[in-house]
């Protein structure tokens, strides 16, 4: 029996392990693919640690700000702010440390050539094994175009209202000029042909 009692726990023993490679062959596997899909995106995934030192930088960063991760890797994240923004950023770490959720936003960010564009931004917290929070990553993605496009579009709209209220404006400065007596006066009759009253 003592054998049969090894034996049956050398099969467990083996099953497990087996059971603990293809875990681990799993988790491999999903972290490439998370990798691939961090490396791949078009959006700047940025991480950082609770002092705002950035600690990764993917393809998509340096297409957004400019930088490539050689040469932001270690430096603070307010290398990519204006001075306005770093009370937005200490505000953000306090919020990471107390462990609130962060809502998406919208901000201003200041790219390597020292051109501002706008983005919006989505915080996680990064936790280790103990599920204690140790950063954050940010995915950060540029609307820039589409701010623009929106300005155009409120431009255009005011002038088109503009257009439209203009001529009843004229209406009304007829009417004005008719109730104070102007019509006929040497001011009205040296007025443009569209401002004379149509009976004269």
């Amino acid at each position: 029996m003592p054998n049969a009692e090894a034996a049956y726990q050398a099969v467990l023993t083996l099953k497990s392990k087996r059971k603990a490679d293809r875990e681990a062959e799993q988790t491999g596997a999903d972290m490439q693919r998370f990798a691939f899909i961090v490396e791949s995106s078009n959006d700047a995934i940025v991480s950082k640690s609770l002092d705002g030192t950035i600690t990764s930088w993917n393809k998509g960063a340096e297409h957004v700000f400019g930088y490539t991760a050689e040469e932001i890797i270690g430096k603070h994240i307010t290398t990519l702010m204006t001075p306005d923004r770093y009370e937005e950023e200490q505000s953000i770490l306090q919020r990471l440390r107390r462990g609130e959720r962060l809502e998406p936003f919208e901000t201003i960010r200041r790219r390597k050539d020292g051109s501002l564009i706008h983005v919006s931004v989505t915080i996680s917290p990064i936790k280790n094994v103990e599920g204690r929070i140790i950063g954050a990553s940010k995915i950060e993605r540029d609307i820039t175009k589409g701010k623009q496009a929106q300005e155009t579009q409120a431009l255009l709209i005011g002038e088109m209202r503009h257009r439209v209220n203009n001529p009843f404006a004229i209406t009304n400065a007829l009417v004005g000029m008719r109730a104070h007596g102007l019509a006929g006066s040497p001011r009205w009759e040296r007025s443009p042909i569209w401002m004379r009253n149509p009976k004269d």
